[in-house]
C-alpha cells in the first residue's frame, strides 16, 4: 500500500520554501528542489502560488508576520519606537540571513507588512509624528535595515576576495592619513554596534 499523498497548504509551503532557502540560497533554489522539500510533484505548489515571485512575496509575508507581536513601550519616544521596530526585524533576518536578498529585491507590500507599517505609523503619529513624516522616516529606516544587512550576510559575487586586514596593511600615515587615523582610533567592523550608531 502507497503512502497517503502529502496535504499542500500554503503555510505548509511557505515553510518548506524557508527551509530550502537557508540551505541552498535564492541562486540555488528551484520548484523542483521545493518539491523534493515537500515530497510532492513540484507542479502541486503551482495549485497555491501561481508563479514563484507570488511564492516569494507569502515568504516575505512571513517574515513581517513574526513582527506582529511587537510592541513598543508605553512610555517609549518615537525614536525608540523606530530603534525597536528595526531592530525586531534586523534580529529575524539574521536568523535568516539568506533572505535578506530575497526581502532586499521584492517589493514589500504585502499584508503583515502594511498591518505593521499601519500600526507604527499609528505610534509614531501618537508621539507627534504627522503620518506623511512618519511613513518618510520609516522608509529611510527600511532601506537602511535592509542594507546594512545585506552588506552583513553577502555572499561576495564571484568568490571571496583579500581580507580588509590584508588591504590595510600598505596603508600608511603619509598615503591615507584619515583612514590610518580612524582605525587607530578604534574602527573595527562591527555590524550591532553600527547599526544601532546608525
Amino acid at each position: 500500500m502507497s503512502p497517503a499523498p502529502a496535504i499542500l497548504s500554503r503555510e505548509r509551503i511557505v515553510d518548506a520554501t524557508i527551509r530550502v532557502l537557508d540551505t541552498l540560497g535564492v541562486d540555488k533554489f528551484s520548484m523542483r528542489r521545493l518539491g523534493a522539500e515537500l515530497g510532492v510533484d513540484p507542479m502541486a505548489v503551482y495549485y497555491h502560488f501561481p508563479t514563484k515571485a507570488a511564492l516569494f512575496d507569502a515568504v516575505i509575508d512571513s517574515v513581517w508576520a513574526g513582527l506582529q507581536g511587537w510592541q513598543p513601550a508605553a512610555d517609549a519616544s518615537w525614536q525608540s519606537v523606530v530603534i525597536d521596530v528595526f531592530n525586531a526585524l534586523r534580529r529575524s533576518l539574521l536568523t535568516h540571513p539568506r533572505l535578506v536578498p530575497v526581502v532586499a529585491s521584492r517589493p514589500l507590500a504585502t499584508p503583515y507588512m502594511i498591518g505593521l507599517t499601519d500600526r507604527v505609523l499609528g505610534e509614531l503619529n501618537a508621539r507627534g509624528l504627522p503620518p506623511a513624516s512618519a511613513m518618510r522616516l520609516m522608509d529611510c529606516a527600511l532601506a537602511f535595515t535592509v542594507g546594512k544587512l545585506v552588506g552583513e550576510v553577502r555572499q561576495p559575487v564571484g568568490g571571496e576576495s583579500s581580507s580588509p586586514e590584508q588591504t590595510f596593511v600598505g596603508l600608511s600615515p603619509q598615503t591615507h592619513p584619515h583612514l590610518v587615523a580612524a582605525l587607530m582610533d578604534g574602527y573595527a567592523w562591527q555590524p550591532d554596534e553600527q547599526f544601532e550608531q546608525g
